[in-house]
């Protein structure tokens, strides 16, 4: 059983690479400005993409969208990127990388930008590796950077270029915000913050373009299954197999589109080892109780309905019967355990097939017999999910 973990961990890189991630209903512009509705790959744009892929419907061939052939794209309110030609700056945020300029050091490139807030005033984002950089729309309709840098002064330490303060007081005063400009931050949350408080000080409306929340959602299992024991008697293995009958309560965490989950499943199980001879008695083994697995869940998904997943737990034994029996007595080892487990599977609407190994459980306070007590383990679930 102990090439079981290297199973799972092929298992791991299989499923990962072997799955794809799903298409969602999106749209793009194209360069002559028309808006196609499309099937736009899912892939939790949290960088600015240079090329993104789609498909014009379910069955249709994957193609590729690029700052050269897109005007724009996007995922109803949660996502919008546009294509646009601008000054991007090449300079690090790293302080070991930091340089002794002043000023950004500007190329000129096509980007996806990513859409933060659109209205009288809107604020876009690029964000690249070494980097996050901030884009406004001025008063003549083009977009320009919002100038940060960090840079190196000799014998002094790190200095801050911080002209997006400036610029945003030309291009955005409206009210307070002058008051309020000189502490603003160079990050999202703030500068998503004070556009949108000039676009409402300035009376346009406006639109902000942020994930969706995900509700956490609930989902309870019955399940069977096998659970092939290897009893560890007196230095000799004893396979086995028993029962194992259960339910499971899972919640679906609203994180990396609903990828993450965590679980509790209790399940009952026992079996009985064959008599193992001694000198002069034989014993056998026996087993019963209830098992109560904690963990975590990822799944990767085949399509809307189906995908695999893999699972890690620590599992706590509720013990009420963990003996060895000889003819004449019985030796009890009733105590409750902590071992972890792996598992993976298959998941569909309705029905779960999935395996598990567990740790070996080594019985400690039985001394009448020599060599290592205990068992090792693995499952085979059949679940049917009720809601």
């Amino acid at each position: 059983m102990k090439t079981v973990p290297a199973f799972l961990l092929v298992f791991i890189f299989y499923s990962m690479g072997h799955t794809q991630a799903l298409f969602e209903q999106g749209y793009l512009v194209n360069l002559s400005g028309d808006s196609i509705p499309c099937l736009i790959k899912n892939q939790d744009l949290k960088k600015n993409p240079q090329r993104f892929e789609y498909k014009l419907t379910g069955e249709s061939p994957v193609q590729t969208g690029d700052p050269h052939n897109t005007r724009a794209f996007g995922i109803g309110r949660e996502v919008k990127f546009i294509m646009q030609e601008v000054d991007v700056d090449a300079s690090s945020d790293e302080i070991e990388d930091l340089d002794l300029e002043r000023a950004p050091r500007f190329s000129r490139e096509k980007v996806f930008l990513r859409v933060l807030l659109e209205g009288k005033g809107s604020l876009y984002e690029l964000d690249r590796r070494h980097n996050v950089r901030y884009y406004i729309m001025n008063g003549q309709g083009l977009i320009e950077p919002l100038v940060y840098k960090a840079f190196q002064v000799p014998g002094k330490g790190v200095a801050y270029n911080f002209t997006y303060r400036s610029q945003l007081n030309r291009e955005m005063a409206c009210g307070s915000s002058a008051k309020s400009i000189q502490d603003l931050k160079y990050e999202r949350t703030s500068l998503v913050k004070y556009v949108k408080d000039y676009n409402v000080c300035a009376g346009g409306g406006f639109v902000e373009y942020e994930k969706q929340a995900r509700p956490l959602k609930f989902s309870a299992r019955v399940f069977t299954g096998i659970n092939f024991y290897s009893a560890l008697i007196n230095h000799r293995k004893d396979p086995k197999t028993g029962l194992n009958v259960g339910a499971e309560l899972e919640a679906i965490l609203p994180v990396n589109k609903s990828k993450l989950s965590v679980f509790i499943a209790p399940a009952y199980q026992s079996f009985r080892s064959d008599p193992v001879e001694f000198s002069l008695v034989t014993a056998h083994l026996e087993l019963s109780g209830l098992e109560v697995p904690l963990g975590f869940r990822y799944y990767s998904y085949l399509s809307p309905k189906n995908s695999l997943f893999l699972e890690g737990m620590f599992v706590y034994d509720l013990s009420f019967t963990n003996a060895i029996k000889f003819k004449e007595i019985t030796v009890n080892e009733n105590q409750d355990a902590f071992v972890y487990a792996f598992g993976a599977g298959f998941r569909s609407s309705r029905f779960t097939v999935q395996g598990r190994w567990y740790q070996t459980r080594k019985f400690t306070s039985v001394q009448l017999i020599p060599g290592q007590l205990g068992f090792e383990k693995i499952s085979v679930f059949l679940g049917y999910r009720l809601f």
